[in-house]
């Protein structure tokens, strides 16, 4: 129950990772109504360095209510050269903003030297835009980001989209298109959906799954053994659940505890 003051609370955290050694940078942006948003972002040097050198492929993902606060906790992690799955940096924020994850991420690149070749993540539209509000590709004159999606999310939201009976006929053929070998071939799965879908959901099979097939597609991922060995953010997941219990946090439920506890718990890891 420490830090019951939000500002102590920030300042103990901050106290307790630069004694360690750790990175700190606090931040303010406002989001799309203008309103600003809090985060902070840190990291080790030495997990900053796995980063930099392991981290062609970086998944990431946030778990809720991490604090009493009821902050999100974004957590990156890399797999390194003997195939654990390592947590490489973190941050807290007020609430899910593109602005405010994008900002934690540049402050990681510029800490780092980071510069992946695919981010993998489940399919919220906030952290896509985060990642192209990070990395700007060609027009930055950097070398472009492939952000594909988590296998397991991405089924989970076929289920959640196309669960009426009515339906049946595009989630099957979308499920055919998830697990396609060739890219002809999905799209010839995708254009069949589109072509069977009700007219109300035409033109969302259209955008968000026939448009977008490079991202979730099995596919686009059978030039990369690592890539097919890795297709879920499950060890994000695993990481940010091992944080929770440890604290006794079931899911739903608020964190009891401030951020100078979950950096803590954090530190030791």
């Amino acid at each position: 129950m420490n830090g019951t003051d939000f500002r102590a609370d920030i300042d103990e955290a901050r106290v307790l990772l630069t004694s360690k050694g750790w990175l700190f940078e606090e931040f303010s942006v406002l989001d799309s109504e203008k309103e600003p948003r809090w985060g902070m972002v840190f990291a080790h040097p030495s997990r900053l360095e796995i980063l930099r050198r392991r981290g062609y492929l970086t998944q990431f993902d946030s778990t809720h209510k991490m604090n009493k606060w009821k902050h999100n906790t974004f957590s990156f992690l890399v797999r390194d050269e003997h195939g654990i799955a390592i947590p490489t940096a973190h941050c807290v924020v007020e609430r899910e903003n593109a602005d405010a994850l994008s900002k934690a991420m540049q402050a990681i690149k510029a800490w780092s030297g980071w510069h992946p070749r695919y981010v993998l993540t489940d399919d919220s539209s906030i952290e896509q835009l985060a990642v192209r509000k990070t990395f700007r590709g060609l027009e930055a004159g950097e070398s472009e980001v492939s952000h594909i999606l988590c296998l397991v999310h991405t089924m989970r939201t076929l289920q959640r989209q196309f669960k009426a009976d009515a339906l049946k006929p595009v989630f099957q053929l979308l499920s055919h298109a998830l697990h396609a070998y060739t890219g002809i071939k999905c799209r010839e799965w995708c254009e069949e959906a589109v072509r069977v879908a009700p007219p109300e959901k035409k033109g969302y099979v259209q955008r968000h799954w026939l448009e977008t097939a490079e991202r979730w597609a099995m596919y686009a991922r059978q030039h990369s053994p690592l890539l097919l060995q890795i297709c879920s953010i499950n060890s994000s997941e695993a990481w940010h659940r091992k944080l929770k219990s440890a604290a006794g946090v079931s899911k739903g439920k608020v964190a009891m505890f401030g951020t100078y506890i979950l950096i803590f718990a954090q530190s030791i890891r």
